[in-house]
Formats: structure tokens, C-alpha cells, sequence
């Protein structure tokens, strides 16, 4: 299948701008997959057909010229990617351990030194055009990072999507209220919320996950109205906001490869879906289906553009549910 259908539905006046870090995993098996959580999800919402701005910082080497090669064989945009001449492109070694993905992640590599005087005045017209920013937690383990952070959510002042993907030992728990406070939508997994809660929740149990998220909110001591996407691996997921929670089961999978990407392909899914306007309840269910069929690929993407263009296509469709979901009515 071409690529053509990655343009059927874009609109340049609905720029996403996903910032932070690009990177090759490195597998045991000594290949090597282009990736990085922010990296994931702008390639996704470029293959479901949408427009992403990418912001981020690549070596003077030859990783980073492939990655550019890639994005502009994705028909990506590359003019948000700074060459750095002192740093080296971003690498991660992964292993598996009971099947689950383990990150060994370098400091002090090109995406750890993000600045607006780096990425260029001509962006401002690109960032101007955006309606929602994505960003991660890895990238604010620098200084500089955490300044360019702040000053790029005081100058957009967008609705932000937020994905706490905590990585050891870069993970400062002492940034989580900068990292989520104002932030629209906050995705993390049941681990994770449970670590950052200091709570015990059951992914089954309505009650118990909406218990982990107040304690979260109240030692975060957040305020603002926002949404909660937990991803519970094998049980599925939850939306939880003011107003709703919605429960997706999760989806069979029909050949198991590994489960690195899941998550990104989940935020991204949601993405497209908050940007489409859809309910949440069809939100939760794409996002739940589509990092389902990450699970089918080696990495965390794909260039085989029937992968984004299978999920578009069943996406067009308000699908019920394999199980029906859950609905309470919170507070």
C-alpha cells in the first residue's frame, strides 16, 4: 500500500507538535530500531494522517543523517530537528526481561540539549498552527531541557498531552507537578501510577484506580480538570476524567512479537482521536486496538503504511467493545 492515504485526511491547520527525544534502540540481536517515545508518536500521527511538527535534536553522525532520511522517506517534516556538532544521536540498549522491554538510556546525547535558539525563528509560524502539544518525562532529566520545557509551555500555552514513561535512573520525581500540572490529558501505565500514588491499585477495579489517581492529584496537589488514560497491558485500559470512566478490554493478539512502542501507539491513537473530535469511549477503544497491533511488529514502528491505513479504516467505524465497558459516574 502507498502512502497516499497518509494525506487523505491532513490539515495543515491542525499541527501537532510532539517534542523531546529521538533515538536508536539497540537490540540483543544487534539491530538497531529507530525510536524514541516523542519520535513514536510523531511517526504514528504522520501514518494515521496527520501533519506532526517533530522538535528534537540529532547528532552530526551517521544515525542522525539516517534519521532524517527516514522522515523524509515517511514524508515527515524535518525543519523542527536541530544537528547538533558536539553531541552524538540519542541511543538506548534494550533488553528483555519476562518479556517486558528494559532501557539502558546514555547521558549528555543531542536530544538532552533542546533550545529555541537551536530549533530556529522560522518554527514560530509552525508552533503558531498547533492545537495540542505531546511530550514525555525522559527529556526533562537536563537542565537545559527543563528550561526549554518552560519556556515552550509558557510561549504555546496549548492543551498539552503529557505521557509520564518513566525510565530509571533519569526519572526526578521531585518535576512531576511541572511535568503534569496544566497539562489536559496525562497518560502513564498501572505501574506507574502506582509508584508515583504510592498506592496498590487493582487495573480491574474502577474504584481502585480512581482512588491511585486522587492520591496522585493530592500529593501532586493538581487542581485542574484533566484526563487520566491508564494503560493496564494485558487488562486494557482507563479514561477517567471529571465527568466519566470508560473501560476498554484489551484485544487478542494474533502473533506476538514484543511489546516495545505499545504505549506510544496508544498515545497516539488517542491523539488522533482527541484531534477528530471523537467520544472518549471510541477513544479509549482505537487507543487500546492500535497499541494492540504494535505488539504484531518488531520496534516500535513500521513503514508498512497498511499497518496506519487497517487502523484509519476501523477507526471511520463507532466499534463496540469485545466486552462491555465499565461506566461510573466519578465524584
Amino acid at each position: 500500500m502507498s502512502l497516499d492515504h497518509m494525506r487523505q485526511d491532513k490539515d495543515s491547520s491542525r499541527t501537532v507538535a510532539v517534542v523531546g527525544e529521538v533515538l536508536f534502540d539497540h537490540f540483543p540481536d544487534g539491530k538497531k530500531v529507530l525510536g524514541g517515545a516523542p519520535f513514536n508518536v510523531a511517526w504514528n500521527l504522520q501514518g494515521l494522517g496527520l501533519e506532526p511538527l517533530f522538535v528534537s535534536a540529532i547528532g552530526d553522525d551517521s544515525e542522525g543523517q539516517a534519521v532524517l532520511a527516514a522522515m523524509r522517506n515517511w514524508r515527515m517534516r524535518t525543519e523542527g530537528v536541530h544537528v547538533s556538532s558536539n553531541r552524538s544521536t540519542g541511543k538506548v540498549i534494550v533488553t528483555m526481561e519476562d518479556c517486558e522491554p528494559v532501557y539502558e538510556i546514555p547521558l549528555d546525547q543531542a536530544f538532552d540539549r533542546l533550545a529555541f535558539a537551536d530549533v530556529g525563528s522560522d518554527l514560530n509560524d509552525s508552533f503558531s498552527r498547533a492545537t495540542l502539544i505531546y511530550h514525555g518525562s525522559l527529556v526533562f532529566r537536563t537542565p537545559a531541557n527543563q528550561h526549554f520545557y518552560q519556556q515552550l509551555i509558557e510561549r504555546l500555552k496549548l492543551p498539552r498531552f503529557v505521557d509520564l514513561n518513566i525510565r530509571q535512573p533519569w526519572f526526578d520525581e521531585s518535576q512531576v507537578r511541572t511535568l503534569v500540572a496544566g497539562a489536559k490529558w496525562v497518560k502513564l501505565n498501572i505501574h506507574e501510577l502506582n509508584y508515583l500514588a504510592d498506592a496498590n491499585a487493582d487495573p480491574a477495579e474502577s474504584k481502585s484506580i480512581q482512588s491511585a489517581i486522587m492520591k496522585f492529584r493530592a500529593k501532586e496537589n493538581l487542581t485542574e480538570r484533566q484526563t487520566f488514560l491508564v494503560t493496564c497491558g494485558e487488562h486494557g485500559a482507563w479514561w477517567i476524567d471529571e465527568e466519566n470512566v470508560f473501560f476498554a478490554s484489551s484485544i487478542e493478539i494474533d502473533s506476538f512479537v514484543d511489546s516495545v512502542g505499545a504505549g506510544d501507539a496508544f498515545s497516539s491513537a488517542a491523539i488522533h482521536g482527541i484531534l477528530k473530535s471523537q467520544s472518549p469511549k471510541s477513544i479509549l477503544q482505537s487507543a487500546v486496538r492500535f497499541a494492540a497491533s504494535a505488539c504484531e511488529i518488531k520496534g516500535a514502528t513500521t513503514q508498512n503504511a497498511g499497518h496506519y491505513a487497517r487502523h484509519t479504516e476501523l477507526d471511520s467505524i463507532e466499534l463496540e467493545p469485545a466486552s462491555p465497558a465499565q461506566r461510573d459516574e466519578s465524584g
